[in-house]
């Protein structure tokens, strides 16, 4: 396989998906994100493509819920109350990208034709190739969370961290001046365990976190 090492920095933004109601629906309600990504090209030839890229994004939201909270251990008393939380997410994520190119698969397989046709596209238009992508990745995500009860009585900043995974998928388009554009829909899943924070009465129980985010992303990239 031909190496072809072109770095190319990719400005992520994300949308509410309409179906989930927004990105993190439980644990990190509404808002608009935004991420980066660094890639190299492993492959640009032929019908399959592949690329290695890497990530990080921040998630930072502020909302009240209902949540159990640390009682009287004593008593065995497990009460609910509201909680604000304001929470900020880091997930960093890697892995590979497919990308199966629906202008070379339709281009004629006779040897000097599909460049011929290929050279002719070029001439026509802008766009130098399109298709479609998937990239699985996994994710080592870090959550800060500020909990505090309603009267005031606790608040405390905590954090939680852990492996997740996921995956990402859509259609990409690719001028010929270097800027690849994607249109797409992520999900991501992980469980964040509780590493800083005490037990303190009044403040959630929860030592785990279950994030499950859905989002419709336009990928904007510049080849350098």
């Amino acid at each position: 396989m031909e190496l072809r090492r072109n770095r190319i920095f990719r400005i992520m933004l994300a949308w509410l998906a309409p179906l989930a109601g927004a990105i993190y629906p439980a644990e990190m309600a509404g808002g608009v994100y935004g991420s980066a990504w660094l890639g190299t090209s492993l492959d640009r030839a032929g019908v399959w493509k592949w690329d290695l890229a890497a990530g990080a994004a921040v998630h930072r939201r502020s909302f009240r819920d209902l949540a159990f909270v640390i009682g009287n251990e004593a008593a065995g008393a497990r009460p609910a109350a509201e909680i604000d939380f304001t929470r900020t997410m880091l997930p960093l994520m890697a892995g590979p990208v497919l990308k199966l190119s629906l202008l070379e698969m339709n281009l004629p397989n006779l040897p000097g034709l599909g460049w011929a046709a290929k050279t002719g596209v070029d001439k026509v238009t802008s766009l130098k190739d399109t298709g479609l992508l998937l990239r699985p990745f996994v994710s080592h995500t870090i959550l800060w969370s500020r909990e505090s009860n309603g009267n005031g009585t606790a608040s405390e900043k905590r954090r939680y961290r852990d492996w997740g995974w996921g995956g990402e998928i859509g259609i990409y388009f690719t001028t010929d001046d270097g800027i690849t554009s994607t249109l797409s829909v992520l999900y991501h899943h992980v469980s964040v365990d509780r590493k800083q924070g005490s037990e303190a009465a009044g403040l959630p129980d929860n030592r785990q976190v279950n994030l499950n985010g859905v989002a419709f992303l336009l990928t904007m990239g510049f080849g350098m």
